[in-house]
């Protein structure tokens, strides 16, 4: 048996006034959680982008990934790498660069989003990371990460996962210390809307990039799995807001368009 991959799309995703339109995709590993990270983007953005001054706010393609028993996490990032991404960014309208995708996972499969973080090919694919409690005997010892740009949501519960996750975060803060200030950001053509990506160099603080949630002992999972899905979504959904706003502000006078 094969991966399985499951995609929910926005729901304006097929309108003509959405045509033009591409989208931000979140990787979601496990076919179980993907449907509570769908059901979270879906709901916060029509919940959000209808408030005054949040029209910016994103709604995103989900894509659910599976893999067969016995399927190690090397084999499975290097599917994702070698096929699943060039797969998706043929078959849907969407941002086919590392600040346009996010990957995600809980339990078991935030290990595998941890191990991601240490991962060169990974890296160059995935802007933003969400780990989820992960099974701290499959995780990846922390060393520095790769990651340059994007960010880190990182999310436990006290106890073994919490001790871990407080390593990973302290790790990255100090791996982004002295990362490049070099950033992908997109350029729109006011005329056409045509997005252009370049690198810029920008200066910024590596601690904004990690962001540690940390919820009480004894939170059951179910309920762990569901903050994880609303926290994480919200985390993305204002980052993505925010560097749309950031490209457009480059392109006109905020008086213009606010």
């Amino acid at each position: 048996m094969g991966y399985t991959v499951q995609a929910s799309l926005p729901s304006t995703y097929h309108e003509p006034h959405c045509a033009r339109r591409d989208y931000p995709v979140l990787y979601v590993l496990s076919s179980g959680f993907f449907t509570l990270v769908a059901e979270q983007c879906r709901g916060q953005h029509a919940a959000t982008s209808s408030q005054e001054g949040r029209q910016w706010f994103p709604d995103a393609i989900v894509i659910g990934l599976s893999a067969p028993d016995g399927v190690g996490v090397s084999d499975l990032l290097c599917f994702m790498g070698s096929t699943l991404l060039g797969f998706v960014d043929g078959r849907y309208r969407t941002k086919p660069y590392a600040v346009g995708r996010g990957l995600c996972g809980f339990a078991l499969h935030g290990s595998h989003v941890s191990h991601a973080l240490f991962n060169q090919e990974c890296v160059s694919k995935f802007g933003y990371y969400m780990v989820g409690c992960p099974a701290t005997e499959h995780c990846v010892e922390a060393s520095e990460s790769l990651l340059k740009e994007g960010g880190v949501f990182l999310f436990a519960s006290e106890g073994d996962s919490h001790a871990y996750m407080s390593g990973l975060k302290q790790s990255l803060d100090g791996a982004g210390a002295s990362a490049s200030a070099d950033q992908q950001v997109v350029d729109i053509d006011p005329s056409t809307g045509e997005q252009r990506l370049k690198t810029v160099a920008k200066e910024s603080s590596a601690m904004e990039m990690i962001t540690l949630d940390v919820l009480p002992a004894g939170t059951d999972e179910e309920t762990l799995s569901s903050l994880f899905a609303e926290r994480g979504v919200t985390w993305v959904g204002e980052r993505l807001e925010k560097r749309k706003l950031d490209s457009l502000a480059r392109q006109f006078a905020w008086g213009e368009f606010i």
